[in-house]
Parts: structure tokens; sequence; C-alpha cells
């Protein structure tokens, strides 16, 4: 059976999810880093997680190469940020705050309410994409708005 493309997208347009971006240190030293669509929890034990990323990407050969990769939570207002690191640019980092994970020298966005440094453990075929999976090696967090990404825009949660 084969899914129509646009039925697919839409699916999954209309799944809410939290919007982060996910970083690491290039092959060249810098720092590099694109906005993800998808990133989960995917264990406790051990703790792991994984992303996803198209295998046409820029930035893939330095996530390849790369000991491992930093997560990094958005808040609501990050929209701006959201949408730097989802365009294909220069220096993704210019003027962006951050300090480099003490474990993989993956970029911690120092704005993110969230932060995480996790090592690669795997790496799969996702059919256009190629499929991480990461043992966590540090999270730091503070409490605030999620910025979330459904239907095609940017929302903001409501009780």
């Amino acid at each position: 059976m084969t899914i129509d493309a646009g039925t697919y997208k839409n699916f999954f347009a209309n799944w809410p999810g939290a919007v982060a971006v996910i970083t690491c240190r290039g092959t060249d030293g810098s720092p590099q880093g694109f906005t993800a669509s998808s990133f989960i929890s995917l264990s406790l034990d051990p703790t792991l997680v994984l992303f996803a990323i198209k295998k046409t990407a820029r930035s893939l050969p330095h996530f390849d190469a790369a000991e491992g990769f930093g997560v990094n939570a958005l808040k609501e207002g990050h929209a701006e940020l959201s949408n730097r690191f989802a365009t294909p640019g220069e220096d993704k980092f210019a003027g962006v705050p951050y300090a480099e994970g003490p474990h993989t020298a993956a970029p911690l966005l120092q704005d993110a309410w969230g932060r995480m440094e996790c090592r690669t453990v795997h790496k799969y075929d996702g059919g256009d994409h190629v499929i991480f999976v990461g043992e966590v090696l540090s999270v730091d967090m503070e409490e605030a708005d999620p910025l979330v990404y459904h239907r095609r825009r940017y929302r903001r949660l409501a009780d």
C-alpha cells in the first residue's frame, strides 16, 4: 500500500512538538546545528534519546564524524532562533551565546530552557534520513514554557 506524501505530511503537521536545536562540533572545529522536527526520548535505562537528520543536510557529515551532540530545547519566543537554525546558512551561531559541553564540545545554547549533551552510540538508515541514538551524559534545565510547533506554525501552550 502506498501512502500519499501530502497526507503523510499533513498528519505530522497536526502532531504538535517541542522545538529543539541539535548541535555538534564540526569536522573543522566550527559549531554546527539545525532545528530538529524529530527528537524523542528513547530509553530510561540506559538513558537514550534519538533524532533524525536528512541525508542531504549540509551538516550531516559533521554529525556523522562527531563524538556526540547537544540538544537545546527552545523557549516560547524563540521562533526567530528556530528559523535561523532551520535555514541553510553560513554562520547560524553569530551572536548566539553558547558554551561547549564538557564531554563532546557540542555547543549548548545558553538561552535554551533545557540542554543535554549526548554521546552518539548508534546510527541507523532511516529512508531519506539518518537516525542518531545518543546516550545522555548531562542534563541542565530551567522552568520555562517551550516553543511548540503545530500545523506549520509556532504555538503557545495553554492550560
